[in-house]
């Protein structure tokens, strides 16, 4: 049974009346959105064009809840945008959050104290070899005490190198 938060509840509508974005660039995995589900139930909608009922956003958990048999999820449907504005909510939805900076000096805590929890970090879209390497990173990058200019770390997901600015 999936634990459906209140607004989300509110939002429960028929999943056969969304279909997937024909240009959706980003593939989930559906296991770890499932876990995320276990984990924590489901507290967002997925957006669809009300236009063309394609997905905009969420359709990872779109995919999840399928795989459950699931045959109702939170659909948040848009406005009349334009084809322009689908594409634009389809692609930002992702990379606005993967071309956000992580601050490690608070990430590595959170994480840590997660991975001591009974639940441990399943969910979160992390394991115990992401945190060791970016807890290693951090910690490379303190010892070289910017000396040697910017530290950089690495994202464990599409390894793309950034600097830490020095001043936040």
């Amino acid at each position: 049974m999936i634990r459906y938060h209140d607004d989300a509840r509110r939002l429960l509508k028929r999943l056969d009346l969304i279909r997937p974005h024909y240009r959706n660039p980003i593939t989930e995995d559906i296991d770890d959105v499932n876990a995320h589900i276990d984990r924590v139930g489901v507290y967002s909608p997925i957006l669809v064009s009300k236009r063309t009922g394609q997905i905009l956003a969420g359709g990872g958990l779109y995919e999840a809840l399928l795989s459950r048999g699931e045959e109702y999820g939170p659909i948040l449907f848009t406005d009349d945008e334009t084809d322009e504005e689908e594409l634009v909510i389809l692609v930002a939805q992702y990379a606005l959050i993967t071309e956000a900076w992580n601050d490690p000096g608070l990430e590595i805590p959170i994480l840590k104290e997660l991975a001591e929890s009974d639940w441990g970090m399943v969910g979160t879209g992390y394991d115990h070899s992401i945190l060791e390497r970016r807890a290693q990173e951090m910690e490379d990058a303190l010892e070289a005490g910017f000396s040697e200019g910017a530290p950089t770390i690495t994202c464990p997901k599409c390894h793309a190198t950034i600097e830490i600015d020095r001043v936040r």
